[in-house]
């Protein structure tokens, strides 16, 4: 066994006369606040790809507090006629604690039924993902894969709530206009 750290897709490249297959790529560098999004676009993907050995698969551990970046391998395994499928479990986890996400992707669908036997899903029209753009060395939408929590940071809903109060205060003068001069 042979474990190559580094950046991913610079590693894989550096080695171009390396012309070695791998039986297994994990990608694990999502964890942090920024996203290094070439390691996740259709290019680096195909790179990663065509360094599998036939059987081969591409793991990607995508915990992220910020973003949800299911959707993006998704849509790049749709890109590349790859099959994939991604971890669901759901645990009871404390205020502190978060979810471990992770995606498989692989050259044949009969790969990921170990996965799938023990409760992953598989990508597909009923996975519950939005549809988004796969991704290109070109183009990238960050943007699409906020997730929902992310939106309602803890300012955002500071002001949510004083423009409710507002509201309230706003509504209750109205009802006391309209109950003097009704």
């Amino acid at each position: 066994m042979s474990v190559v750290a580094g950046d991913g897709r610079l590693s894989i490249l550096k080695y171009k006369g390396d012309t070695g297959k791998y039986d297994i790529i994990i990608v694990d560098a999502f964890s942090g606040g920024g996203i290094p999004t070439h390691l996740l676009t259709t290019e680096a993907i195909e790179v990663y790809k065509n360094r599998l050995a036939p059987r081969g698969l591409l793991v990607f551990h995508i915990t992220n507090r910020y973003y949800d970046l299911r959707p993006v391998l998704k849509s790049i395994s749709d890109a590349l006629h790859l099959s994939g499928a991604m971890s669901s479990y759901i645990y009871h986890l404390k205020e502190y604690e978060e979810e471990s996400l992770y995606v498989v992707l692989a050259n044949h669908s009969t790969q990921l039924e170990p996965l799938l036997n023990r409760g992953w899903k598989r990508f597909g029209d009923d996975d519950g993902l939005q549809n988004i753009t796969a991704w290109t060395d070109d183009y990238i939408n960050i943007l699409a894969t906020l997730k929902q929590a992310t939106i309602l940071s803890d300012e955002m809903k500071m002001l949510l709530t004083m423009h409710k109060n507002r509201m309230t205060v706003h509504r209750n003068q109205v009802d006391k206009y309209s109950a003097l001069h009704g």
